[in-house]
């Protein structure tokens, strides 16, 4: 209650306008902005920052600490359009696998997703922060079972091999 009486400050938020040169046009926000940390959700969003951090360093303009934010499988994960060929998909994961190596640090929300990240030779410190729901007490006692599955409509998410799982059970 005491959370909801405080009056929470309103933040400006800006939407750059990436253009036909994304990782100039965010090179540049940094520099002009100077951030003391940068916070990215998303592959491509990502991927867009550390190159971006990379411009600028090279240059000995700016060297800004980067938290990436992997929220999907990384190895299942399509980076791109779904309808590129597999090679430019591999080609994707690579240079994420790579660029990643640059961040400060990562953020995923599994223990497998961190080994994932190790696996690939990342030595950067990464933080474990789960999805999760908060289950009233009362909706646990009234079934002997709940599933709950909330995700994007995507193949990557796993979703069919989930409904193939219950009707295996189910068969069961």
């Amino acid at each position: 209650d005491q959370i909801a009486e405080q009056k929470i400050p309103e933040i400006p938020v800006k939407v750059l306008n990436l253009g036909f040169n994304p990782v100039s046009t965010i090179a540049g926000h940094i520099q002009t902005v100077r951030p003391n940390l940068i916070i990215s959700f998303m592959d491509q969003t990502n991927i867009l920052c550390l190159l971006s951090k990379l411009l600028l360093k090279l240059t000995n303009r700016a060297d800004i600490p980067i938290l990436v934010c992997e929220r999907n499988n990384p190895k299942r994960n399509l980076i791109l359009n779904r309808s590129l060929p597999f090679a430019i998909q591999e080609g994707a994961r690579a240079l994420r696998n790579f660029l990643y190596r640059f961040s400060s640090s990562i953020c995923v929300q599994s223990g497998g997703a961190r080994d994932f990240f190790i696996s690939k030779g990342i030595k950067k410190p990464i933080a474990i922060i789960p999805n999760f729901v908060n289950t009233p007490p009362t909706i646990l006692t009234q079934r002997k079972y709940i599933i709950l599955a909330v995700a994007r409509l995507v193949p990557e998410k796993g979703l069919i091999e989930l409904v193939q799982a219950f009707i295996f059970l189910a068969k069961r």
